[in-house]
């Protein structure tokens, strides 16, 4: 797993507690809190101050990223999947991947008509999922 090498590389030691987080990130963007309430699930040993601090270092490690998805709060997600964006529900709070080939597309044709060079990007689509249009 490349996690537990870019870890170890930077001096950390891999703890149940470090794993389970990365673990429960692998799913769906997750808020500390969410991530706390599974770990008390899974009777991980772990505070909130924890899960902050661990965080904070997966993130500044290129491990983690956060987003705020429309909330008011950030949702962290392992970046160890294809770049892509979120679909999310306004109704019932869902939150779906999607890919963004075609985005890339609109990135070069940026570059061509400005010369500038995008580095990174997000982006949030907000609505209404099948379901939630069905009541």
């Amino acid at each position: 797993m490349e996690y537990v090498e870019t870890l170890k590389k930077n001096g950390y030691r891999i703890t149940k507690q470090r794993s389970e987080i990365l673990n429960a990130l692998a799913t769906y963007p997750l808020s500390v809190h969410e991530l706390f309430k599974i770990l008390q699930q899974k009777s991980v040993k772990i505070d909130l101050a924890s899960i902050y601090r661990s965080l904070e270092t997966f993130e500044r490690l290129g491990l983690v990223a956060s987003s705020d998805l429309g909330e008011g709060k950030k949702r962290y997600e392992l970046l160890h999947t294809k770049h892509h964006h979120h679909l999310i529900c306004t109704s019932c709070g869902g939150i779906e991947d999607i890919d963004c080939a075609d985005i890339e597309t609109a990135i070069q044709k940026i570059y061509k008509n400005t010369q500038f060079k995008v580095e990174r990007h997000t982006l949030e689509f907000f609505g209404q999922c099948h379901l939630c249009q069905q009541l």
